[in-house]
C-alpha cells in the first residue's frame, strides 16, 4: 500500500475470507499517500473510478500486484 503507482492492479474480497478474490480494479492515479484512484468494472454502473481509500473499498483490500514490464 505504501509504494502505489499507476498500473498497479488492487484486489478485494466481498467475503471475511481473502482466499477468494472476487473484484479486480487498475490503479489510475496517485497522488499521495492515501489519495489513490482505481478503475474497475461495477455490475450496476459499467466502468467507474473510485478512491481506493474510500470507507467500502479500504475494508474489503486484499493485495495490491504490480505487473512485470
Amino acid at each position: 500500500m505504501d509504494d502505489l503507482k499507476k498500473g498497479d492492479l488492487v484486489f478485494f474480497s466481498e467475503k471475511k475470507s481473502v482466499n477468494k478474490i472476487s473484484h479486480v480494479g487498475l490503479v489510475t492515479e496517485v497522488k499521495g499517500k492515501k489519495d489513490v484512484k482505481f478503475i474497475h468494472a461495477s455490475t450496476k454502473l459499467g466502468v467507474v473510478e473510485n478512491d481506493l481509500y474510500a470507507p467500502y473499498y479500504i475494508k474489503i483490500f486484499v493485495k495490491a500486484v504490480r505487473p512485470l514490464h
